[in-house]
């Protein structure tokens, strides 16, 4: 791990020297548009140049439809906080070290990034391309964080290295690549998971796009928990040395995504002023985007422990699942801008094609993998308001008109409401009509298998948020009623209730500052 370190400070270092010595001056103005300036006056000594250090992050809602600002002061925020799975949920039940399997306490927590079921356990340990989001900067920015703690053979190590730059006005690269482990306190617990991502974003005149390829390789040793409890509070026992229930079962997983969206203004270009900058607005674009996820998940025995689970039923020595899951989703949208500082919406709609093939052993064919496709067809549109100074808003429609998950649907709605100058109102409304995944539904391995057919979830829920920006406060109150809830038994197989379920959730958020130190 530390040499690992040092090779990367001397890389990134070796690449500052190089990076971006007499370019011409740009920044933004506030409302986050790239302004480039050419002052003829600027001293083109590059030894005498002086160029102040500006970093600005951005996103776009729903695939490109239209722009928010990332405050910086948030790359600083829990700064204390190593485990990504702390920073999602201040309440969570898991195997107690860094990378271990995880379920949130808090409802309203439970959203997860892919439909991959074997990887939704390690969701908040991963990089997914919905994280990487656009960066300008004027000079190369690094960021290199190393964490470690514990004692030998029990210890967590955490590192992380972020670099980005400009390689014009227009064009930012960046890279992150992290690596965690945890070595866990008792016999075959060890979890280690690294990742790497590339991302790159253009914007100039009526192009925009942003590109983003990332990778998630995790290894998990298991050991099926203590085989005697008693022994974790004999102080004198060493937790190594505390018998566990199996010794050889481990999982590998492998993620690959590939993420773009590229839009297109078009009509006739107007200025306008907007918060004291002059703005180039176009009437409307055209978006297209495209997400390529690709997942592999392995479960090893080399040799079975035939008390510990019930079944064998493809070999009685040893195990070797497998699962694979991929999707392309490719999506278009036409988008009618809204026009800054004017009272009318804006609003967009679109068609998406999401193919998805899932790979899976049966008891005919074995080891090897039985492969299923589908597609499905959805539209999608809505409407938003974003820069007034009192109600904003943003109503949503996703609909499957065809192809497998046919019938599908999610609706969401957001309201902003300002009344004071740092006080404001969020009100949230949604509804979700969804098909339980695939795996949730039939799986076949070496110790479980089922064959369900359950019926969609719904979920409707209400929200609202009173936000204080200058006391840092967040109070909030959420309720979902759910009915065809899915989950897993204490003997791992899916279930679904029969029954509505109602969840009632109030929370008070207060982030300390000290400083610059945010806690």
């Amino acid at each position: 791990m530390k040499k690992i370190l040092i090779l990367l400070i001397v890389i990134i270092y070796c690449n500052i020297l190089n990076a971006q010595v007499g370019q011409d001056d740009f920044g933004f103005n506030n409302q986050g548009e790239l302004e480039h300036t050419d002052d003829t006056n600027t001293q083109t000594d590059s030894s005498k140049m002086s160029v102040k250090p500006v970093i600005t992050k951005w996103g776009y809602k729903h695939d490109g439809v239209y722009k928010y600002l990332i405050p910086r002061d948030t790359l600083i925020n829990q700064i204390h906080n190593f485990n990504p799975l702390f920073r999602k949920s201040i309440s969570n039940t898991y195997l107690g070290n860094l990378n271990s399997p995880y379920i949130e306490n808090i409802f309203i927590k439970r959203t997860h990034r892919t439909d991959f079921l074997f990887l939704k356990p390690f969701d908040a340990y991963l990089s997914r391309p919905e994280e990487q989001v656009n960066i300008n900067t004027t000079t190369p920015y690094t960021d290199i964080t190393f964490k470690t703690g514990g004692r030998k053979r029990k210890g967590e190590d955490f590192l992380k290295v972020l670099h980005t730059q400009n390689i014009n006005p227009f064009w930012n690269i960046g890279i992150n690549f992290n690596i965690s482990n945890g070595d866990g306190q008792y016999t075959h617990q060890k979890s280690k998971i690294y990742d790497f991502a590339l991302s790159s974003s253009y914007e100039k005149e009526r192009f925009k796009g942003y590109w983003s390829i990332n990778q998630n390789v995790g290894k998990i040793e298991e050991n099926g928990g203590i085989a005697d409890e008693t022994l974790v509070r004999d102080t004198s026992v060493d937790s190594r040395n505390i018998p566990i229930n199996l010794l050889y079962p481990e999982t590998k997983f492998y993620n690959f995504n590939f993420y773009t969206y590229n839009q297109y203004y078009i009509g006739n270009s107007k200025e306008v002023i907007h918060n004291g900058d002059t703005l180039s607005f176009y009437p409307t674009k055209i978006i297209y985007s495209l997400s390529i996820d690709e997942n592999q998940r392995k479960f090893k025995e080399e040799s079975l422990s035939k008390d510990f689970f019930e079944n064998n039923y493809f070999n009685e020595s040893s195990t070797l699942d497998k699962s694979f899951y991929s999707v392309y989703d490719h999506n278009f949208k036409f988008v009618w801008n809204k026009k800054p500082e004017h009272y009318s919406p804006g609003l967009y709609i679109g068609l998406s094609n999401k193919s998805e093939k899932y790979g899976y052993q049966t008891p005919e064919v074995n080891e090897n993998l039985l492969y299923k496709k589908y597609n499905t067809q959805y539209l999608t549109g809505g409407i938003f308001h974003q820069d007034s100074a009192k109600i904003n808003y943003d109503f949503n429609i996703k609909y499957a008109l065809s192809g497998k998950y046919s019938g599908d649907m999610n609706i969401e709605g957001q309201v902003q409401w300002n009344f004071t100058k740092n006080n404001y109102f969020e009100f949230f409304a949604s509804y979700k009509d969804k098909a339980v995944d695939f795996f949730s539904n039939e799986y076949y391995s070496n110790h479980y298998q089922w064959k369900e057919d359950f019926d969609p979830e719904r979920n409707l829920q209400f929200g609202v948020k009173l936000i204080n920006k200058k006391r840092y406060l967040d109070i909030g109150f959420f309720t979902n009623n759910i009915n065809n809830f899915m989950y897993f038994g204490t003997n791992a197989l899916p279930n679904q209730s029969s029954s509505s379920i109602r969840v009632l959730t109030a929370y008070i958020n207060k982030d300390f500052r000290l400083g610059k130190l945010h806690f």
